[in-house]
């Protein structure tokens, strides 16, 4: 799965080599969790934030801890735009449907 690790987007922005453009979650309604995709300047679509390489996307049960997350890690102070998993706009922005 294309995507970045914590580590990997900390590492980036540190070496300034990654800047987070925009932020978009995915509310999962089964599970009432969120998940968490990031566009970075000078990249084309939106990267799921990963558990790990080859585990899998990275879910949230807090918002708030996930927001935090963003301005700290991410260093985002943007706008957070937040989808329920169904909704049509996160094909259009090359995020993978969510089975329902």
């Amino acid at each position: 799965m294309d995507g970045i690790t914590e580590a990997e987007l900390r590492a980036g922005i540190e070496r300034g080599e990654a800047r987070v453009s925009r932020v978009v979650v995915v509310l999962l309604d089964r599970a009432g969790e969120y998940e968490l995709y990031f566009r970075l300047a000078g990249r084309s679509g939106y990267l799921p934030l990963l558990k790990r390489r080859r585990e899998g996307v990275r879910t949230w049960n807090d918002f708030r801890n996930l927001q935090k997350f963003v301005a700290t890690a991410g260093g985002y102070r943007g706008p957070v735009h937040v989808y329920p998993e169904d909704w049509p706009t996160l094909t259009r922005l090359g995020i993978p449907a969510h089975p329902v």
